[in-house]
């Protein structure tokens, strides 16, 4: 038996940002084959599957390339908002037409949980912006820029059409365990 796999919010290491240098100094010097940095004994960040074609926010981005596989740092948080407080996907606004949103809506321990995460990410006087990357069985799936703090919606723009349809299925499959099963022999 397993389960799908879990979605998850976490904000990507910026290599610019004055509060992440030390945790991207320490992220690159892992060898390639380990994936998490752990400083005094507490996982702060993770390598996970890069972005398509290593395509990004501009300058949020911290990268590698281990073995054949292109990874982003994401920093680890208390948080840890996941898909288990979505209560809908489905398309929102967006750009135009032929780029809608995707509309997630949380639960309310989720709205307070990303309410505090992306609140604790917003953009400075100085302007240094962070991205919320939405993950997938640690593999980024997209990673819009924070322009505000989000809290019970959060609507994903700027991807294509197809993309959209695609993940509202993969997330309102993903949130729920999905056991596999020996199909019966004749």
């Amino acid at each position: 038996m397993s389960a799908a796999g879990e979605f998850e919010f976490r904000i990507l290491a910026s290599p610019v940002a004055a509060s992440d240098q030390a945790v991207v100094a320490s992220a690159m010097r892992l060898p390639p084959e380990e994936k998490q940095l752990a400083i005094g004994g507490k996982v702060v960040a993770k390598w996970v599957g890069g972005l398509k074609d290593g395509n990004g926010p501009p300058n949020l981005l911290v990268h590698r390339q281990a073995a054949n596989a292109f990874e982003t740092l994401v920093l680890i948080d208390s948080h840890d908002v996941t898909g288990v407080y979505f209560t809908s996907v489905e398309r929102g606004p967006g750009q135009s037409p032929a780029h809608p949103g995707l509309r997630i809506e949380l639960n309310a321990k989720g709205s307070r949980l990303l309410g505090k995460l992306t609140a604790a990410n917003l953009p400075t006087a100085t302007g240094e912006r962070h991205a919320l990357a939405l993950i997938l069985d640690d593999s980024i799936l997209a990673a819009p820029t924070i322009m505000a703090a989000i809290s019970n919606t959060a609507i994903i723009e700027g991807l294509p059409e197809e993309e959209v349809d695609s993940l509202i299925s993969i997330m309102n499959a993903g949130a729920l365990p999905l056991p596999v099963c020996e199909a019966p022999q004749p």
